[in-house]
């Protein structure tokens, strides 16, 4: 019986048996709502993730590494992690390991650094270990992470500062990054992190596992390359007018757009002005970015955006130089 026949029959029951069904049939309904809670019939929230996550409270640290106290106090960055806990990697070599549940291949690393003492950041590193070798050095900075907001709303300020200053109240003070491992990790596999002898203190929340499916090599059917219109993958010039010259082009012939695997460089939101029916594609999420450059509060952000219907934009990482999150456009 499905949810709206039931409920007619409800109505009905309300009607005719009012003490002999309706009770019944309410509690059915609540039921399938427990069950069924949206219109589609799937269950709520993201459930079919690419991804495995692995908690730092829900395995082993050493080296003088320890498990912060859960707190909801937001003077504390771990206020801010998943569970309002994370490890502290403070002493050297100090370090948190997991054991892979599943295959993986890229890894996000969600970590929280002090801020620099005038703001701006500060750069760290954390070895990285499978199956007791070590692999790299993954790079972790706070430059993107750490804003500072008035703890006081009447007195109009409603912005944050990456600054720091008296009164100031601290927030968003974690971060992920992103490493594509040389090759994929087998379940059951070690994965470590472990601290230098640098006097970093390292805040680890979680990290995540996933496979990596081959990049997209060649230009699929009916798309236009940005690359044959100057873009260059993994360089240091500006793509923006070779990605602005293939949006023309794509937008005259019908065609889509094609952004091959590598790094490419945007200095200003990227627009697909009045166009529709068109798909920006990229080789795959671990394999092309988008590096909006410019750091300007007013329209240098990361940004993607259309104004025709139809529009798809599909397996492509962005990131930007941007700190500031008062910048006209986001992601």
């Amino acid at each position: 019986m499905t949810k709206n026949l039931l409920i007619l029959f409800l109505k009905r029951c309300s009607r005719k048996y009012a003490t002999k069904y309706f009770l019944l049939a309410l509690f059915l309904i609540f039921q399938l709502n427990n069950l069924f809670a949206q219109s589609d019939g799937l269950p709520r929230g993201a459930y079919q993730m690419p991804y495995t996550r692995y908690e730092a409270n829900a395995t082993a640290v050493g080296g003088g590494a320890t498990m912060l106290t859960p707190t909801f106090d937001q003077k504390k960055a771990e206020s801010e992690a998943s569970d309002q806990t994370c490890a502290s990697l403070n002493a050297a070599n100090s370090f948190v390991k997991w054991n892979l549940t599943s295959d993986g291949q890229g890894l996000v690393l969600r970590v929280s650094i002090p801020d620099a003492a005038g703001g701006g950041g500060q750069t760290g590193t954390l070895g990285l270990y499978v199956g007791g070798v070590f692999v790299q050095n993954i790079t972790v900075s706070s430059k993107w992470a750490w804003q500072y907001f008035s703890a006081n709303p009447s007195d109009g300020t409603k912005d944050p500062s990456n600054q720091p200053g008296a009164g100031l109240t601290m927030r968003m003070r974690f971060d992920e990054v992103r490493v594509k491992l040389p090759s994929s990790v087998a379940a059951g596999t070690e994965v470590k992190l472990q601290k230098g002898s640098d006097g970093i203190n390292y805040l680890v929340d979680f990290i995540e596992m996933e496979p990596i499916t081959a990049a997209i090599s060649t230009t699929p059917a009916n798309y236009v390359n940005v690359t044959s219109y100057g873009a260059v993958a993994n360089d240091a010039n500006d793509d923006k007018a070779a990605f602005v010259a293939a949006i023309g082009d794509a937008r005259n012939t019908g065609k889509s757009i094609f952004v091959p695997a590598g790094r490419f460089l945007l200095s200003s939101k990227l627009d697909m002005i009045n166009i529709s029916n068109i798909t920006l594609q990229g080789a795959g999420m671990w394999h092309t970015e988008l590096y909006f450059t410019s750091n300007s509060s007013g329209g240098g952000g990361i940004s993607t955006g259309g104004t025709g219907t139809n529009i798809h934009m599909k397996d492509f990482y962005m990131n930007t130089e941007n700190t500031s999150r008062t910048s006209d456009y986001k992601g």
